[in-house]
């Protein structure tokens, strides 16, 4: 497979994606609501450490007492525990301009084959879904994602031969 997807030379660079896999590249004008997510892991491992946990109903009574509490900052203090990867969201719109075939149905088809894995009948060992890169715009490319998730509007416009004009994915 070669180049699938949107051709469309009217529109800037900087509004397409690219996605290549091993098999070829399919290439879509980014949709609204694009993001790109970072989340860092923070745990609280001293939450509960002060000295009220070891005699919970002294520390209990000393507050109430005395009004001062046994907590301090360090049981709020936060740990790093590593990232997740980064996480998209990318909204991909396909339409046809010449050939809705080649323009939307085999761009949506390439996407589900680098999404999905290949399963043997019996006998272990098929391939599992492949790594692909990911170029928007011009400037920023990620080489090594997964794509987790794929999404497609199935009530779009059908050309004469069947397939779908325009979807969002």
């Amino acid at each position: 497979m070669a180049t699938v997807g949107v051709r469309d030379k009217s529109l800037s660079d900087r509004l397409m994606v690219f996605i290549q896999g091993s098999a070829g590249t399919v290439c879509a004008a980014l949709g609204e609501g694009a993001t790109r997510d970072l989340q860092a892991n923070w745990d609280s491992p001293f939450e509960q450490d002060n000295p009220s946990g070891v005699m919970e109903k002294t520390g209990g009574v000393l507050q109430v007492a005395s009004d001062v509490t046994s907590r301090t900052t360090f049981n709020s203090t936060q740990v790093w525990n590593g990232n997740v990867p980064h996480t998209f969201n990318l909204p991909l719109v396909f339409y046809a301009l010449r050939d809705a075939y080649s323009e939307v149905q085999a761009a949506i088809i390439a996407l589900e084959q680098m999404a999905s894995p290949e399963v043997n009948a019996a006998v272990p060992g098929g391939r599992i879904p492949e790594t692909v890169s990911v170029k928007v715009g011009r400037m920023i490319l990620y080489p090594e994602c997964n794509i987790e998730q794929i999404s497609t509007d199935l009530s779009g416009p059908i050309s004469r031969d069947g397939y779908p004009l325009r979807a969002m994915v």
